[in-house]
């Protein structure tokens, strides 16, 4: 069972998730009847509070990136409750992986996605899952008619 809890309220953190799954091997999840066409997904990691460099590599549907965790949560460039993406079009390599806070791996089809989580850093692998959402992106003429409505309310309201 994986259980995330979400508490702005608490007085020592602001962050969206305060629980993780801690990873010591390879994990893969499934998740079946994806409604989307296409869409991303958000894989979110905890920082690593012992100042080892903690990191590894995550695949979604065939597409792979890395994440290099911070060291400690007064590392996170921004301060403490700040979200952070690692932009990692790679694989895991210790000194050039880049620290977040979360990564996202674009432009996803399939109903089905199959996400696989490795722990790759020297030491004892480990990387903490605190959470990952599936999210939907937006078809370009979905786009389109929005931006044309848009410009339609904007040139309707000059003429009045």
């Amino acid at each position: 069972m994986l259980k995330f809890r979400k508490n702005l309220s608490c007085a020592h953190s602001q962050r969206m998730f305060e629980s993780e799954l801690d990873l010591f091997a390879t994990t893969t999840f499934t998740l079946t009847d994806v409604p989307y066409a296409v869409y991303d997904v958000y894989y979110y990691v905890q920082d690593a509070s012992d100042n080892e460099i903690r990191g590894g590599n995550v695949t979604a549907n065939n597409v792979t990136e890395s994440i290099r965790m911070f060291a400690s949560p007064g590392a996170i460039t921004g301060g403490n409750f700040a979200y952070v993406e690692a932009n990692n079009q790679f694989t895991w390599d210790p000194a050039t992986t880049t620290q977040g806070t979360y990564l996202r791996i674009q432009n996803l089809t399939g109903t089905t996605l199959t996400m696989v989580v490795a722990p790759l850093n020297t030491g004892t692998p480990r990387l903490r899952m605190s959470g990952f959402q599936v999210v939907q992106v937006p078809e370009p003429t979905s786009l389109s008619l929005l931006g044309l409505c848009g410009t339609l309310a904007l040139l309707r309201r000059r003429r009045a």
